[in-house]
């Protein structure tokens, strides 16, 4: 006996609804974590910013301890990333991938910079002092990671109130 042969429906797509309801979960999730992310972005930038300032601080520390004088420029300062090769040095100014240093012996102060895209921000501090002043939109959101200061370098003035201090 032959009965008909029933066949089977096979369904291998997604609807339409379906497809939209993945969309839109995906939209919410990038735009909750797109600013977290960008949040994070800038203060690793702060921290490295950071950083290349206290480095420079010690080999400023260590010179005055030796000669009780600082480096005049950055080319006398010896390497201070582990990629040298691709820093500019131009006297008393570093070129540190998106970073500038700067040195002004006359105020015993020093500046990094960092600007690229919609973010600009110039730390400050001096080679003496632990404080750590800051401009720029991101400054009043580091307080949590670098902790506020009473007295702080400006570079031009030692003491200035409302900066922050490296801890």
């Amino acid at each position: 006996m032959n009965t008909p042969v029933e066949h089977k429906k096979n369904n291998l797509g997604f609807t339409l609804t379906e497809m939209l309801v993945v969309v839109m979960v995906v939209s919410v999730l990038a735009a909750i974590a797109y600013p977290l992310y960008t949040k994070a972005a800038t203060k690793s930038r702060a921290i490295e910013a950071i950083n290349l300032l206290e480095m420079v601080r010690n080999k400023q520390l260590q010179k005055f301890a030796r000669d009780k004088s600082y480096y005049s420029s950055f080319a006398n300062m010896g390497q201070l990333t582990s990629n040298n090769s691709k820093d500019v040095i131009e006297g008393q100014v570093l070129k540190v991938r998106d970073y500038t240093l700067s040195l002004n012996n006359v105020h015993s102060c020093m500046k990094a910079r960092y600007n690229k895209g919609n973010t600009d921000f110039t730390f400050s501090s001096s080679y003496e002092y632990t404080g750590l002043g800051c401009t720029g939109d991101i400054c009043t959101s580091f307080g949590d990671i670098i902790g506020t200061a009473q007295d702080v370098c400006n570079c031009g003035s030692k003491a200035c109130n409302g900066g922050y201090t490296l801890n």
